[in-house]
């Protein structure tokens, strides 16, 4: 069995991947955004609307809401151009050669 005939099997679609940093940038901004809008929210409704508690309209809760999106947003967007090798040292990659060998289906 080869690449091609797993790339042409019914169900996958292969789409090519741009690994651009700009993407990985947007990627990151999706994730602290998000993440820390839907933290906030949530608390916002249960504090603010269930309770009735007014503190969390106050600039402390948002100053450190966006703060902590900041630095979400950042380790997100240095792990995934550690991951794709953009940056870092290259230390923790390892290239080593294995074989193996794959059972066949007899016909």
């Amino acid at each position: 069995m080869n690449d091609t005939v797993i790339n042409k099997a019914p169900g996958f679609r292969t789409r090519p991947f741009s690994g651009s940093p700009k993407h990985y940038l947007s990627i990151a901004f999706a994730i602290g955004a998000g993440t820390h809008a839907w933290l906030y929210g949530g608390l916002f409704v249960i504090e603010y609307w269930w309770h009735g508690r007014d503190w969390i309209i106050g600039w402390k809760p948002i100053t450190f809401s966006l703060l902590s999106a900041a630095v979400l947003t950042r380790h997100t967007y240095q792990s995934i151009m550690g991951l794709d090798a953009h940056r870092g040292r290259g230390s923790r990659w390892q290239l080593t050669s294995r074989h193996i060998k794959l059972p066949e289906r007899k016909v």
